[in-house]
């Protein structure tokens, strides 16, 4: 069996043993710059071709044509097509995008419309057809996002940027208010509901009984850090051992790319007087109990899984699920992965998908153990409890919005509002002395 123990000292957070087996890791080739100038617009050609199959990329034309006329541009045309098309979407919107365009462009073809270039016009009939189908307001922004991404990844103006578009997606957001029509969320759980957790660990059923206690190590480190750092379920399923830094005597927990911050950001992983909910206790407990059966897997939460030769190893359930989609193939021309990058990134989306699908699933099993009830109707145990509970404990506790917004990585102060269930007490005239 295998224990947790009492842990001080100096956080390591690389931790690679040898193992008998190892996945081979593919390096990235270097990219060599293209000197000639004859190349380089034959690629930037080439390039626009595949980003817009369907139809040629009106904006793609206009630079190759205006680097072949005037070779002194040769550079910003290079710049200008990095930073209109590299990296803006996580793997995961990729692939939510991908689900929502193929309804459109399915009913564009029956219509006999175009969908890529679509004119605002036909977009606003989609947004009628769809408020038809009794959808929420928030499925049409997503339509409308999808939309969006597909016309300017192909070079094409935004269609859904048009004041009628705008004014119709706010009707169909006022008439599904105006019906009592509301949104569940995510149940936010409190400290004292955390605590409860812990406590009937034990009790908490794995199907693997060689492994059960590495398990509850692992589910108890996630359950933790999700809440005191206030982390989405997906960043946990996608950290590895580099997103762990030491600074000061700090750990932190870092990201290079985050859905709502762009340019990543850190969370401290805190030490506190109680142990048994320390996350920084419980993450040090994992990775020492884990290290022994990791080789060279770096997710940090990686599943523990007992080989048919008995052998305890790690998993890499993204990568491994990712794999077998990838199997799968890509085929040109396929319109809902205008290009093999697209393809590669839903790949990845669906492994995403399965690693963190596995962690909420088991973690709303625990928290019914525990016996934890939303606190109302419009309230469900969810993967995003922990995150809501944080912001919603922080918020009672006249924490400033924004460092709650910078500690759990929400990009604008807003979301902070959006994402706590706190009301304040204070009447607005009280804090005048009046």
């Amino acid at each position: 069996m295998i224990a947790a123990a009492e842990y001080v000292g100096t956080v390591i957070t690389m931790i690679q043993p040898p193992r008998t087996t190892t996945r081979k890791i593919k390096t990235s080739k270097p990219v060599v710059r293209k000197i000639d100038a004859t190349l380089r617009l034959d690629a930037i050609e080439v390039e626009a071709s595949s980003l817009a199959p369907q139809l040629p990329s009106p904006i793609w034309e206009e630079l190759a044509t205006m680097a072949t006329e005037n070779t002194s541009l040769l550079e910003l045309v290079d710049r200008a097509k990095e930073l209109a098309t590299s990296g803006q979407l996580m793997d995961n919107s990729i692939k939510s995008y991908a689900g929502l365009w193929r309804p459109f462009t399915r009913w564009c073809d029956g219509m006999g419309l175009a969908s890529l270039p679509a004119c605002s016009a036909t977009v606003l009939l989609y947004v009628a057809y769809r408020s038809g189908q009794h959808l929420s307001p928030d499925t049409i922004s997503g339509d409308l996002s999808a939309i969006r991404s597909y016309h300017l990844r192909a070079g094409f103006t935004n269609p859904a940027d048009h004041a009628a578009v705008s004014m119709a997606r706010q009707s169909v957001a006022r008439h599904h208010a105006a019906h009592g029509a509301s949104k569940k969320k995510a149940h936010p759980l409190t400290l004292e509901e955390v605590r409860s957790m812990v406590e009937c660990l034990d009790q908490l059923p794995f199907q693997s009984p060689k492994v059960v206690e590495l398990l509850r190590i692992r589910i108890k480190a996630v359950l933790l850090i999700a809440w005191f750092a206030g982390r989405r379920l997906d960043e946990i399923a996608r950290a590895d051992l580099g997103w762990l830094k030491e600074r000061d005597g700090v750990l932190f927990l870092e990201s290079n790319y985050q859905k709502m911050k762009r340019n990543g950001f850190s969370t401290p992983i805190e030490k506190i007087a109680d142990r048994s909910l320390c996350p920084w206790t419980a993450l040090q407990a994992w990775l020492d109990a884990s290290a022994p059966f990791r080789g060279d897997v770096q997710r940090i939460f990686a599943l523990p899984k007992v080989e048919a030769s008995g052998e305890i190893m790690l998993k890499d359930t993204l990568y491994d699920a990712g794999q077998v989609k990838m199997a799968k193939g890509w085929r040109v021309g396929d319109p809902r992965y205008p290009t093999k990058a697209d393809f590669e990134a839903k790949c990845r989306a669906e492994g995403l998908g399965v690693a963190t699908r596995a962690l909420r699933l088991k973690l709303i099993q625990w928290m019914k153990l525990a016996g934890i009830e939303p606190d109302s109707g419009d309230r469900g145990l969810s993967g995003h409890s922990m995150r809501r509970g944080l912001v919603t404990q922080l918020r009672s506790a006249g924490v400033d919005s924004r460092v709650i917004a910078d500690h759990v990585g929400l990009a604008t102060i807003d979301l902070v509002e959006a994402y706590s269930d706190a009301v304040s007490k204070v009447r607005v005239l009280d804090v005048l002395d009046l």
